[in-house]
């Protein structure tokens, strides 16, 4: 794609973000998203995520309820797009990032959502897997070594 396009599109992304109400964006993407009608390309689902990261992240004020079934949809949706063989390493960093600006969105709903035990759990693989990779490319001492051995005991994924 063009450069001058390239920027014309982000453009009109970002008046989208800004001109129009937040959670009405979140209920209409999460709808897009979890609708049998439309099948998405893989590049089209990187794209749909990279737009509610930044929706969420940036746009939404901290605080904010998410906690509604549509959300609840596209997070399983996410789910499933991350478990898929074909593309799941493709789409797999943009729905981590979804669900870490949720959390740090609200992390109430994530409690008080019927499924937190599947969020609480996927927040804490997310989690632990940043911190091991941090802690490998940092570990040069076996002090460091035994930390990291230590928090695997901790917080591995059962």
């Amino acid at each position: 794609m063009m450069q001058n396009m390239k920027r014309q599109i982000s453009s009109t992304i970002d008046m989208v973000l800004v001109s129009f109400d937040k959670q009405l964006q979140l209920k209409s993407t999460c709808e897009l998203m979890c609708d049998p009608i439309h099948l998405l390309t893989p590049k089209a689902r990187v794209a749909l995520l990279e737009y509610l990261n930044e929706l969420i992240g940036k746009y939404m004020e901290r605080g904010s309820p998410f906690n509604s079934k549509e959300v609840k949809q596209t997070v399983m949706k996410m789910f499933s797009w991350m478990s898929d063989q074909r593309v799941g390493q493709m789409i797999t960093p943009f729905g981590e990032a979804v669900l870490c600006s949720l959390f740090a969105l609200n992390a109430a709903d994530f409690r008080n959502s019927s499924t937190s035990s599947t969020l609480t759990i996927a927040i804490g693989r997310i989690v632990f897997c940043r911190v091991m990779v941090i802690m490998e490319t940092t570990s040069n001492t076996n002090s460091s070594n035994n930390n990291m051995h230590n928090l695997s005991t901790m917080f591995a994924p059962t």
